[in-house]
């Protein structure tokens, strides 16, 4: 029997590129008044890009200087999901645009929350990536603590939703977002095999996969997709993945 010779070779890798999302640091908005504590009610316009809950009404909060307890270290102005009545339920949510289908992308935002409004329970939170939901429990040390979260997702359209949803138990105040951005998620080509029971070996790949009897010319193989059982006894090929 030949050998089948596997070779795992990282190249071509594209550099990451950064998706815009609208208004995502809710830095372009107009209250009433220039007030500073705006809350988000049914008919409210001043927060381009943003649809939001009318009961609860979340609350577009600014910073009006450095000593603000509940300061954002991403812009001004942050938007607080439980309301004005600290109210479960309350949610917040933007279409992310110029997806490509099939790509991989990452969900990145900032969770603000505090100890001085945890009456009924710890902050909790929804996310939803169109059909796709993950929860987030935040676990506050000081008056207002910005915790990084990251979600990946794999574009399934061109355009998707993305909702953030309080779901702290009523009572439970101040679950704030900010500084919500995606960008494209640049996983490495890489290849496998594995032998099995019976002698075949199944090839496992990421990327495309490219075959080379010599390792000096390669050739694409795009008819071997990944989980393909390759037959014992087949000539000697050398395997690598490479980055589109």
């Amino acid at each position: 029997m030949k050998p089948i010779i596997l070779c795992a070779l990282c190249v071509l890798l594209p550099c990451a590129r950064a998706v815009t999302v609208t208004n995502g640091s809710f830095e372009e908005n107009v209250t009433e008044g220039g007030s500073t504590y705006q809350p988000l009610y049914p008919g409210f316009t001043g927060l381009p890009g943003w649809r939001f809950s009318a009961e609860p009404d979340p609350v577009l909060i600014g910073t009006p200087d450095d000593t603000y307890a509940y300061k954002t270290p991403f812009g001004r102005w942050q938007v607080d999901l439980s309301g004005s009545n600290n109210t479960t339920g309350g949610w917040l949510e933007t279409d992310v645009t110029g997806l490509t289908l099939g790509a991989d992308y990452r969900l990145e935002f900032a969770i603000g929350v505090s100890t001085a409004f945890l009456a009924s329970g710890p902050p909790a939170m929804k996310v939803r990536i169109g059909g796709t939901v993950t929860a987030f429990t935040a676990a506050p040390s000081r008056i207002i603590e910005w915790q990084p979260h990251g979600v990946d997702f794999r574009a399934t359209a061109a355009s998707m939703v993305v909702r953030f949803e309080n779901t702290s138990p009523t009572g439970t105040g101040l679950i704030s977002v900010d500084n919500v951005t995606v960008r494209d998620l640049v996983l490495p080509p890489q290849v496998s095999l594995d032998r099995r029971p019976d002698g075949r070996l199944r090839l496992e790949f990421r990327g495309a996969l490219e075959s080379s009897p010599d390792l000096r010319g390669w050739t694409p193989e795009p008819t071997l997709s990944t989980g393909t059982l390759l037959l014992p006894g087949q000539a000697a090929r050398f395997y690598r993945a490479v980055g589109n």
